[in-house]
């Protein structure tokens, strides 16, 4: 068995790109999608980390935060525990969390077919 192809490993991630970028998407760890197909790419996971930092851009999207109500009593409404100490009244409940999906896109301006 000779020595293997300079590049086989790129042509190989960048062949599967489109999947990698799906799995991604759904929120796969790199890790992950790495112990997934791995074994079909022919690198070590360190390389594989090196084309999807060169080849796919990762963006978490901010959450967006919305208050709800005046958690604060009004300047001239008494106080709910007026005279007895320093106690302070139970905080709101928080909102629940809501899901967001992964941003992901191909960065290589030659890769455009692949989105």
């Amino acid at each position: 068995m000779g020595k293997p192809i300079q590049g086989a490993g790129r042509v190989a991630v960048l062949a599967r790109l489109p999947k990698i970028v799906e799995l991604i998407a759904a929120g796969w760890s790199v890790s992950a999608v790495y112990q997934k197909l791995g074994s079909e790419l022919g690198i070590s996971e360190v390389q594989f980390r090196r084309y999807i930092a060169r080849y796919i851009v990762v963006e978490e999207p901010t959450p967006i935060v919305v208050k709800v109500g005046n958690p604060l009593p009004a300047p001239d409404a008494p106080s709910v525990n007026s005279g007895q100490g320093s106690a302070r009244p139970a905080p709101p409940p928080k909102p629940a969390p809501v899901p967001v999906k992964r941003i992901v896109r191909i960065v290589d301006p030659n890769l455009e077919d692949f989105k």
